[in-house]
């Protein structure tokens, strides 16, 4: 089970942190949580929901993590994270075993405030 669940973990976060170079998006795993400190423009790749099919014990069979886009707070707020959107949600389709499921406005908690982000779901089947 956990080398399924790393090995989707890390080709997500793989796929992300190739933004890097490409869009000056900085890539974080979700370590520390909400109120951790991060710079935008930034995604952050959260800790993964796991779930299990009707009848399968033991590992789970689908898990999904929750992609931020996160921008700094400003009035062009919307326009700057809709500019990153297709290139964050391309990159996690570049994963044979992602799905970018949907992507909902919302507010990351960052150390020093709340910033205005996307909510991106990811399904990966284990």
């Amino acid at each position: 089970m956990s080398d399924e669940i790393k090995n989707a973990a890390n080709d997500l976060y793989d796929a992300l942190k190739a933004l890097e170079g490409t869009t000056g998006l900085r890539v974080y795993r979700d370590i520390a949580g909400p109120g951790a400190a991060i710079q935008p423009p930034a995604v952050v790749l959260s800790a993964p929901r796991f779930a299990w099919q009707t009848g399968c014990v033991g590992a789970p069979t689908d898990a999904r993590w929750l992609v931020y886009v996160i921008a700094a707070a400003g009035e062009r707020a919307l326009e700057v994270l809709w500019g990153y959107l297709p290139a964050v949600a391309e990159a996690i389709d570049s994963v044979p075993s992602a799905a970018v499921i949907q992507a909902d406005p919302g507010a990351y908690q960052a150390s020093s405030a709340e910033l205005p982000c996307y909510e991106i779901q990811v399904d990966v089947g284990l």
